[in-house]
């Protein structure tokens, strides 16, 4: 039962298959106190709990695979842009309490399920990796306002008569992804699609 674990136990298991995880937790064999998870420019932050509430792990030259569903359930933010991570990655259990994610620039691969994430999410970056196969527009959460799924290999004919009213940003450039946005239903929208198979109409 993931509730009955520690936060220490829960970012252990998270980072336990990227390859040099000592870059983040110290020690790869005795990892160090997740307070002490923390570097000038990335780290972990921490409320007046001492929970963790944001990771962002930047650049950090790691490699490997991550395992989202040991994220502590207080964490709002998750950042691992610009890294060597690979292998798939698991959307379906995340904690409520997230708002942001960005896994973009990396080598993610495999099928991304986007119908069980967090319901207050609002920003969801999955550009520049591998990931292929469809994708099911027709549950995202009502709050969503960015999503970013160019470069991509998605492909398929998909429905996009259900986005959440709050989107703004929709990338899909870059993939074969297809199907017909109609503009008038989503007047604050801003859909991007070059080099899809995607029409954005009015």
């Amino acid at each position: 039962d993931k509730s009955t674990l520690s936060q220490q136990t829960l970012m252990e298991l998270l980072i336990d298959k990227i390859d040099n995880k000592e870059e983040i937790c110290g020690d790869k064999d005795h990892p160090t106190d997740v307070s002490q998870w923390v570097r000038p420019c990335w780290g972990l932050k921490f409320n007046e709990e001492n929970d963790i509430v944001h990771m962002s792990f930047y650049s950090c030259q790691i490699h490997g695979s991550i395992q989202l569903e040991w994220v502590p359930s207080t964490v709002r933010y998750i950042g691992f842009s610009y890294n060597y991570l690979s292998g798939t990655v698991n959307l379906e259990e995340l904690p409520d309490s997230l708002q942001d994610m960005f896994l973009n620039f990396n080598g993610f691969e495999g099928a991304v399920c986007l119908t069980h994430l967090p319901p207050r999410m609002k920003r969801l970056d999955l550009q520049a990796n591998s990931f292929a196969g469809s994708v099911d527009l027709t549950r995202l959460p009502k709050t969503l306002e960015e999503l970013y799924l160019n470069t991509n290999g998605f492909e398929g004919d998909t429905d996009f008569s259900q986005l959440p009213i709050s989107l703004v940003r929709l990338f899909l450039e870059d993939t074969q992804l297809s199907g017909k946005i109609r503009k008038s239903a989503y007047p604050r929208l801003h859909a991007f699609v070059v080099n899809s198979n995607v029409v954005s109409e009015c």
